[in-house]
């Protein structure tokens, strides 16, 4: 769970690093410290090129005196098939921009693609050639295996280790169901080295995941999107896009097409950050969508930009009603049947296959602000290739939800409060500042971001000093309650210790879910922190355990955490988001802090990324819920956001009189 305009880091456990949330479900407990990654090996890439199958002419008919002869005419094939190259936009080193294509470590090989006649800007591929893009990144290809089999219509992908199946999932083309069982999750080779992740280091972490009693398979129809498979002879072929909405988190694996070739990126922003060199020539991929465009589409819209064509337009509507109707993790929280049939009675349905890029932009960028839920927008990259506008020029209202407005001016508002009660004890910034109360009982201290470090280690493999990781918040607070636990205050002739701490989450935003589970440890008096998550599309509970080792001494132990050295409180507002709002749930559930403030501002899915085929990129609430767990199979939802223990008014925020008074109230 992170603010929307942040990306979700890589999915590597249940519950590790995604943007403030859960990753994919496992069948099995995993138990690890940071482990060492291999790069990806790649092989070269073929030349592009692009062929069609030839039709057949119908032989010469025979005079009737002559001995017969019989001859067929071969169906005139309905596809066109054209050889892509595939890239990663990144290297196993951490270096995540410019890769230079001819150098093999960015290379992923040729992908064939089929387009149907006239449609050359939707890509279609067969399943086992997608199959066969995942299964380049296998860990283990020695004992990992892929096969794909049809059956009457269903197309199944199987992955086998050491000859046990441990991952299975079918299409059906003719009832457009997509389902799967098992999980790959483990099988890819790593896509960085994340052994130099501070989130790594001195942490023990065991995830687990079972099944509850609102367990079910999965099974997510494309019925209702308009989606539909393209059939040659007797190949059948799958939007590009719509497998890649069905196994990208499965396999932790993102493509993009823009036109010319395959890419592959960690973050969405890279297709516009980018700077890919091929011999003489550099560009982003999204910037060679756009030449690609200007030189075959020349025909202007009513806005002046490149128009696209009809079927273009109607299959982007057809992707996002995909993400939208089975993948955003609160259209069943609203009570929402259908995100399509909510999105007609705003009248925008229409609006996506607007001829005018202004009209289709900014009825996008509606239908995604509007929801308000703060993980979900659109990326700020600048306008895509096709340049729809993000505005609301043409759909008033695209961007101006009242929730998301208020949250924004509280936020400003909050900000210049907390800068005045900061300079006022000698501090410019947050990070920076620890202030104490009068009688030298209490301590300050706030952050406004779940952060780590991904470079936590020095060029000879070892760890770099605590000092030099504060951005990861855990190290950041490991630092701060050191420093608090030593710091003594004359009162009289009094040496006065630290009792509490009061904690500032009051415009937290979100962050990594592994910090704020190993922060959450280092809080409590045993050592152990808990996060629990459900997954929508299977039900399934994902429980994820943190320890840490503050001391380095290599034991995980109650003398690496503060939680019998003070009592912790936490200052909320409605601007604690997504992990900002996770945190002071998890802290009061487990009786690790209570809370004063206002009620926090909620956020409780983790955030998934997807996109139109057009270049527009967006993020979404995800059907990852973190949630209070409660009885068997019952979940205390925290989307509306977490109730203080101590109400306190924001004209007293920063006053540490006054909070000092709240947190003695909660002890009376």
């Amino acid at each position: 769970m992170k603010p929307k305009i942040q990306r979700t880091f890589l999915l590597l456990l249940p519950l590790v690093l995604a943007g403030c949330g859960g990753g994919n479900s496992s069948s099995a407990a995993s138990s690890s410290e940071a482990s060492s990654s291999q790069a990806p090996s790649s092989s070269s890439v073929a030349p592009s090129s692009s062929s069609q199958a030839p039709s057949s002419s119908s032989a010469p008919s025979s005079s009737s005196s002559e001995s017969s002869q019989s001859s067929s005419v071969a169906p005139e094939p309905t596809t066109v098939e054209k050889t892509v190259n595939a890239y990663r936009l990144y290297n196993f080193e951490n270096d995540y921009l410019d890769p230079d294509v001819s150098d093999p470590k960015y290379q992923l090989g040729p992908v064939s693609l089929r387009f149907k006649k006239g449609e050359e800007l939707v890509p279609y591929i067969s399943l086992e050639n997608m199959a066969g893009l995942y299964s380049r990144f296998f860990k283990d290809p020695s004992t990992t295996k892929s096969s794909v089999s049809k059956d009457n219509g269903k197309f199944t992908w199987k992955v086998t280790v050491a000859e046990k199946e441990v991952f299975a999932s079918t299409i059906d083309a003719q009832n457009k169901t997509f389902t799967y069982q098992g999980s790959l999750e483990g099988l890819m080779k790593p896509k960085q080295d994340y052994t130099t992740y501070s989130v790594f280091l001195r942490t023990k972490y065991e995830s687990k995941t079972t099944k509850t009693s609102t367990s079910h398979p999965v099974l997510v129809s494309y019925a209702d999107t308009g989606l539909d498979v393209a059939v040659d002879g007797d190949a059948t072929y799958f939007p590009f896009s719509m497998l890649h909405t069905f196994y990208h988190e499965l396999a932790e694996r993102d493509f993009f097409y823009n036109y010319v070739s395959i890419y592959e990126y960690t973050t969405f922003e890279q297709l516009n950050t980018a700077n890919v060199t091929d011999g003489d020539n550099v560009y982003t991929p999204l910037s060679q969508m756009g030449d690609y465009i200007g030189e075959h589409y020349k025909q202007a819209d009513a806005s002046g930009k490149p128009l696209m064509p009809e079927y273009a337009r109607k299959y982007h509507r057809s992707e996002f009603a995909l993400t939208m109707n089975h993948y955003y993790g609160l259209r069943s929280t609203w009570g929402v049947t259908s995100m399509m049939d909510y999105y007609k009675s705003f009248g925008l349905y229409d609006a996506f296959v607007s001829e005018d890029s202004a009209v289709r932009g900014a009825a996008y960028a509606k239908a995604i602000f509007m929801l308000g839920d703060s993980h979900s927008g659109r990326f700020p990259i600048g306008s895509n290739p096709w340049v729809e506008d993000n505005g609301n020029a043409h759909v008033p209202g695209a961007s101006s939800d009242v929730k998301v407005v208020e949250r924004s001016l509280l936020d400003q508002g909050l900000k210049a409060q907390r800068e005045a009660f900061l300079k006022a004890n000698g501090f410019d910034d947050l990070k920076s500042a620890i202030i104490y109360s009068e009688d030298g009982k209490t301590a300050y201290v706030g952050f406004d971001e779940f952060g780590m470090n991904k470079k936590a280690k020095k060029s000879d493999g070892t760890p770099k000093p605590d000092s030099e990781l504060t951005s990861d918040s855990y190290f950041y607070f490991a630092l701060k309650l050191k420093e608090i636990k030593e710091h003594r205050t004359t009162v009289g002739s009094e040496q006065v210790k630290v009792e509490r701490v009061l904690i500032d989450d009051s415009l937290n935003g979100g962050g990594i879910v592994m910090v704020m589970g190993r922060l959450l440890a280092l809080l409590s008096k045993d050592n152990r922190s808990a996060i629990t998550a459900v997954h929508e599309l299977t039900g399934d509970l994902t429980t994820t355990t943190y320890q840490v080792d503050t001391n380095n001494d290599g034991v995980y132990d109650t003398q690496d955490v503060y939680g019998n050295d003070f009592k912790f409180y936490i200052l909320t507002s409605p601007v604690s988001f997504s992990c900002g709002n996770a945190f002071p749930m998890l802290a009061q559930h487990y009786g690790i802090a209570k809370i004063i403030g206002q009620k926090s501002g909620g956020g409780e899915c983790v955030v998934g990324e997807n996109y139109l085929s057009s270049g527009t990129g967006y993020a979404h609430s995800s059907l990852e819920h973190v949630m209070i767990p409660g009885e068997e199979g019952k979940f205390e939802h925290t989307e509306d956001g977490v109730q203080p223990d101590k109400r306190l008014n924001y004209n007293l925020f920063y006053n540490m009189t006054e909070m000092c008074k709240a947190m003695d109230s909660l002890n009376a």
